[in-house]
Parts: C-alpha cells; sequence; structure tokens
C-alpha cells in the first residue's frame, strides 16, 4: 500500500520510494526505551533527496497555544531520525537493521528535508510563522550539525501545495 492516511491526513507515497519506521522491526525494539519515530520517510527523485514528515491534527484546537506545544515532540522526533539515518549511514552495527529495511535511495547519504505537516482550523494558520521560527531556532543545532537541507512545520493548505498530501 502506498497511500497512507494518518491521523486524518493522506499521503500518496505510489510515485516514491518511501518507509515507515514502525514497520521496522529494529525499531519496534527501540522504541521501547522511548525513540520516537516519524510517521513517514520518502525519497523524492526530482530533488533528490530524502523527505522526512510527522503529521498532527490539531482540527479540534481551540487556542494557539496547542501549536507551540507540539515544538518539542517534533524537534526530538525529528532528531531522533536523524540519528537513525546518520547510524546507518556511518555503518554501525546498530544501524544495519535500518540499511537493511530502507529502500536503495536511503542506504547512502543523501540530502535531508524535514516537513512536518500540521492540520488545525484555519483561523489558526497565521500562527505558523511563529510556530516555525520556534521549531527552528530549537532545531538549529542539529539542522546545521546533520546537513538537513529545510526544516518546517506546515499547516496542511500549505502542505498540500508542496508534497503529496491531500
Amino acid at each position: 500500500m502506498a497511500v497512507y492516511t494518518e491521523t486524518g491526513i493522506t499521503i500518496d507515497l505510489r510515485d516514491f520510494p518511501h518507509c515507515r519506521l514502525k514497520d521496522c522491526e529494529q525499531h519496534k525494539e527501540l522504541s521501547h526505551y522511548f525513540f520516537k519515530e516519524a510517521d513517514f520517510m520518502w525519497w523524492n527523485p526530482q530533488e533528490e533527496c530524502i523527505y522526512i514528515s510527522d503529521f498532527k491534527d490539531l482540527s479540534r484546537m481551540t487556542k494557539r497555544e496547542d501549536i507551540e506545544k507540539l515544538v518539542p515532540n517534533l524537534v526530538e522526533k525529528s532528531v531522533h531520525m536523524l540519528t537513525v539515518l546518520a547510524s546507518a549511514w556511518l555503518g554501525c552495527e546498530g544501524g544495519r537493521p535500518y540499511r537493511d529495511f530502507f529502500p536503495e535511495p536511503f542506504r547512502t547519504r543523501q540530502k535531508i528535508k524535514i516537513t512536518h505537516v500540521v492540520n488545525c482550523p484555519p483561523e489558526f494558520n497565521a500562527s505558523f510563522g511563529f510556530v516555525n521560527n520556534k521549531f527552528q531556532s530549537r532545531f538549529y543545532a542539529f539542522k546545521f550539525l546533520f546537513d538537513v537541507e529545510e526544516a518546517l512545520v506546515l499547516n496542511i493548505e500549505i502542505a498540500r501545495r508542496y508534497l503529496p498530501v491531500q
């Protein structure tokens, strides 16, 4: 299956090599130690990069602070995903099960873009500039150290313009 719905957001990955770490046995084992994963990773051949995305549904939220509370969780998930990729790319023994699980384009070092997608009521879309700034300031050191090309938190309307999200 290559069309997935996660927390009410649908992504069509039929045209992209992709994986979900929640399906990786190694990751299931490590998740017991509070090791998190993002919902999806996929390879975009036109951009020659790996996308990492987590989806959040806040369609019932009532105040801006609900979006802001997501930032630490999204930073943590992003760091954990970068650690998985680095472990596989460095040839670490613990990274071998991931490397074996990954589709071919993921097995060697690639450009990375992180795009987390949030579904929220339209009246809170104006808050995403603030949320992005907060995410980027907390994630900056990791973005720098891991050569992440882009790291954003997008509302669903913006994500639909740039990602295979419906």
